[in-house]
Order: C-alpha cells, then sequence, then structure tokens
C-alpha cells in the first residue's frame, strides 16, 4: 500500500432469502487478530458488486497489517472472510492505471474469442510492471467460470490478453490492474463485452504457445480485493 489511510474492499457476499447485508472491516496489527488497528461501522452491501472502507487510522510506515471483514444478515447470523494482509510502503508510488484500447466498453462481437488490450502503465520508479487481468460472467468476479492472468511484457507496446471459449448471448465483464515488482497495484480499470447470439464462425487456428507475453495463468482468485 502506499498511503497511509488505505482503501479496503470486499465481493459483496450473499444471502439465501436475498435480504440485505452489512459488512464490518476490522484492521489488525497483528497476525492473531489480538490487536485492533481501526474498525468500521456496519456498512450496507454497496450495488456494484463490492463493499469499500477507507481506514479511519494513520498506519506506519513499513508496517505489517492483517484485516477481515464480517458480513451480517438482519437476523444477526454472521460470516467472516478470510484474513488479509497488506504492507504499507508509501515510499513506493503506484503503477498508473492502465487506458483501454480494445474493446469499446458494450461491445457485442461476433465471434467466440477475442483480445483486450490496453496500455502499458507509467511506474515513476522505474519498476517493472505486470497486468493482472480477469474475466468472468458476473460484475462480482465470484463465480466458478472465472478466469485471469498475469502478464508481464517482455517488449514495449500495447498489453494483449487473448480470451477464448466464448459463449453467444453471454455478457462477459473483465478487469485489469498494473501491479510492480513491489506488490504496488494501480486503480482497477473495468470494462464488459456481449458476445452476439447463434451460430458463431470457427476461430483459426492461432499458435499459442510459447508467445510473446507469456504468464502465469489461473482459473480463480481470492474473494477479497
Amino acid at each position: 500500500m502506499d498511503t497511509f489511510m488505505p482503501l479496503l474492499s470486499v465481493v459483496n457476499a450473499e444471502d439465501p432469502e436475498g435480504r440485505e447485508l452489512t459488512y464490518t472491516f476490522a484492521l489488525y496489527s497483528d497476525e492473531g487478530l489480538t490487536k485492533l488497528v481501526a474498525q468500521s461501522s456496519p456498512i450496507v452491501g454497496q450495488h456494484n458488486g463490492q463493499t469499500q472502507w477507507q481506514s479511519t487510522e494513520s498506519l506506519l510506515e513499513g508496517a505489517q497489517y492483517y484485516w477481515q471483514v464480517t458480513a451480517t444478515d438482519p437476523d444477526g447470523a454472521q460470516s467472516r472472510s478470510s484474513v488479509s494482509q497488506f504492507t504499507v510502503l508509501t515510499a513506493n508510488a503506484r503503477p498508473a492505471t492502465p487506458d483501454l484500447i480494445a474493446p469499446h466498453q458494450g461491445q457485442v462481437i461476433t465471434k467466440d474469442y477475442l483480445d483486450i488490450v490496453v496500455s502499458q502503465s507509467d511506474d515513476r520508479d522505474g519498476h517493472s510492471v505486470g497486468y493482472a487481468f480477469e474475466l468472468d460472467t458476473v460484475p462480482t468476479f465470484n463465480s466458478a467460470t472465472k478466469r485471469g492472468q498475469l502478464i508481464w511484457p517482455q517488449e514495449e507496446g500495447d498489453v494483449v490478453w487473448s480470451v477464448d471459449q466464448l459463449q453467444a448471448g453471454q455478457t462477459y465483464f473483465w478487469r485489469v490492474k498494473a501491479v510492480d515488482d513491489n506488490d504496488a497495484y494501480s486503480d482497477v480499470l473495468n470494462g464488459q463485452f456481449t458476445v452476439q447470439q447463434g451460430q458463431l464462425p470457427l476461430r483459426k487456428p492461432v499458435v499459442k504457445n510459447p508467445g510473446q507475453r507469456m504468464g502465469r495463468q489461473y482459473r480463480t482468485c481470492v474473494g477479497i480485493a
């Protein structure tokens, strides 16, 4: 984190009965969660699929912190997130947020594959910068079909993430953030597109591996962001 008062974010939980949940953030200075630094009041879940809270306490440079979120339903039943951690390093500037090149926001495509293209980010400290992409069928990015890739470009130019096996008639949500080699993250760039209904043309074979931009691929990600 490059700020003394970080903004924490969690993917909203789901209530089986569809009721509104509240979220309480708790921030600790120890892994055992015994030394409370700051805690939010209950926050009603925000409607973009995520809920955020900014620390009310100024944190210490170089210190490591641990945080957890508790979701509560109207009857008082609770569910806790896994514990996440971060280190405050304000001397390391965050990389800039990438700019969107393609596809256009809300674009309708006619094929079952797509290149998501963003510009490379600037890092004021001169660190190497990677790009963490995610794609899902829900805006909360917590479905079983979520996929992603962390790409470390080896050359100048735009960053391309190729996705395939897209389903006709489906709307997809994607996001990307830049991350430097000291684990400082940019703000998130979000987008969405829809695959046209009906029969889609077959894709021509393309050499994919090895390629110019190799990265670690994963299918599922941690729910807390």
